[in-house]
């Protein structure tokens, strides 16, 4: 006869400090009948990543043995959870409120000519809830979920909900955001890309696209969509693909919508993307569509998938002028004791290093703007400076849209952005974006409404 765990429930709050130092080695056998000792062994096993010494002091019943082997196996996926490391010692660079003030050691470090670092130690204490529940045999296990619920204060675990398989409802925030579409949408779109793969290249048919492919992968419920109700789905398979192989090219697949958010919440939907983009009554102001090339993107409600493929084609054209451009002003600069060329010929300046490139004057247009005879100004401010002299390139707009559009334009930056002509496949809005090339070498995309960089220090001095 089964044992059931008795109803009996203690809650341990305690307050952990992050550091570097190693956990102590347990030495002896863990007391089960010690609520306080189950939590230290608790922490001591994940401070070691011992996923199978957490199972056993975790209560049996529910998805959280599961939970914890998928938390552990994506960390090996992730170089042992250097991933998950980096991105946490990023956050605490910045200026975030936090639940308790972190505490410093004194800064330690040296100026080397005009570098210096300063190295310090942070120990920030986290407070945590344990919820234990008292086992039939008189022992304590950690009830795993309702833990991280009581220190959340949250009705939902986002983990559990993650990594058990359950639908994706867990938000801190009240409206689903565009990440937590997209991340599904690519976990959805991987596991249809495994079963495509494994059925020679070919896409499954409809009426039951969901149940074979759920059924090749193992894994439920990974088509419900963030922010719908039990029992809805809200994803579609592209009508015009089933049954069929997919493309073989690449750049045909990284135009090919296979599968797309739909308004259609049932089971195994299949429809045309068009319908959806370009209904009135659509739930969407972007749809995220999943490629068949493997990635994801966006398209704004209204714009048809082949007019979406066409923007995506021209923005990656002027992304790639802009890039050659840059990177003949750059060569200029070098053959010419770091000075860019003068504002009122740069264009005939470059003109050698872009023929070197096998280049045409085709470069200087924009497929989105083919009325202008050159679709980008040097930023007038820039033009004949030794740009050596410049500090933080990074913030120098050097490449910008023309405004007039004549070969040699050059012009202010100013502080609003202009020509936003470019639908970006990754866009996090609906605006259309433009295209600015750095002095550090580097591409923005900035969307209407927004500004252009600016340096954080005075214009460059004449030479």
């Amino acid at each position: 006869m089964r044992m059931h765990a008795a109803t009996a429930i203690i809650i341990l709050v305690v307050s952990i400090t992050a550091h570097a130092q190693e956990a102590p080695q347990v030495v002896a056998p863990i007391d089960m009948t010690s609520p306080t000792a189950v939590v230290s062994a608790y922490l001591d096993a994940c401070a070691k990543g011992d996923t199978k010494a957490t199972i056993d002091l975790v209560v049996a019943e529910g998805n959280a043995a599961k939970v914890l082997q998928e938390v552990f196996a994506q960390a090996n996926r992730e170089q042992a959870g250097q991933r998950l490391r980096v991105m946490l010692a990023e956050y605490t660079f910045l200026p975030m409120p936090m639940p308790a003030p972190a505490q410093y050691t004194a800064p330690q470090g040296a100026a080397e000519g005009d570098q210096a670092q300063i190295r310090v130690t942070e120990n920030r204490p986290l407070e945590k809830t344990f919820v234990l529940r008292k086992q039939a045999d008189g022992t304590w296990r950690i009830d795993l979920e309702a833990s991280i619920k009581a220190t959340t204060g949250l009705e939902e675990s986002f983990i559990f909900a993650v990594f058990s398989g359950r639908p994706q409802t867990v938000r801190r925030a009240t409206q689903i955001t565009l990440s937590h579409r997209e991340n599904n949408m690519r976990t959805v779109l991987s596991q249809l890309l495994q079963y495509i793969r494994a059925h020679t290249n070919t896409v499954p048919f409809g009426e039951t696209w969901m149940d074979e492919v759920e059924e090749y992968s193992l894994r439920g419920n990974i088509f419900v969509r963030p922010g719908v109700e039990e029992g809805q789905f809200g994803y579609a398979l592209n009508a015009n693909l089933v049954g069929l192989p997919l493309p073989r090219d690449w750049n045909d697949r990284q135009n090919t919508a296979l599968i797309y958010e739909s308004s259609d919440l049932s089971r195994n939907a299949v429809g045309d993307p068009d319908d959806e983009l370009m209904a009135e009554d659509s739930a969407f102001e972007l749809v995220v569509v999943g490629l068949a090339s493997g990635n994801t993107g966006t398209i704004p409600h209204g714009t048809s998938l082949q007019e979406a493929a066409e923007h995506w084609k021209a923005m990656e054209v002027c992304q790639e002028h802009v890039r050659v451009l840059l990177t003949a002003l750059f060569d200029y600069a070098r053959d010419n004791e770091g000075t860019l060329p003068p504002a009122d010929c740069w264009c005939d300046y470059i003109m050698p290093y872009v023929d070197e490139r096998n280049m045409t004057v085709d470069l200087f247009e924009c497929p989105e703007r083919p009325e202008l005879e050159c679709a980008y100004a040097i930023n007038a401010e820039l033009a004949g400076k030794d740009i050596r002299k410049i500090a933080d390139q990074r913030h120098w707009v050097l490449l910008l849209p023309a405004k007039e559009g004549i070969l040699n334009e050059a012009r202010s930056v100013p502080d609003n952005i202009d020509g936003t002509v470019h639908i970006n496949r990754w866009g996090r809005d609906a605006k259309k974006h433009a295209i600015v090339g750095m002095l550090s070498g580097s591409i923005q995309f900035v969307p209407e409404g927004g500004r252009y960089p600016k340096p954080p220090q005075e214009a460059p001095q004449d030479n």
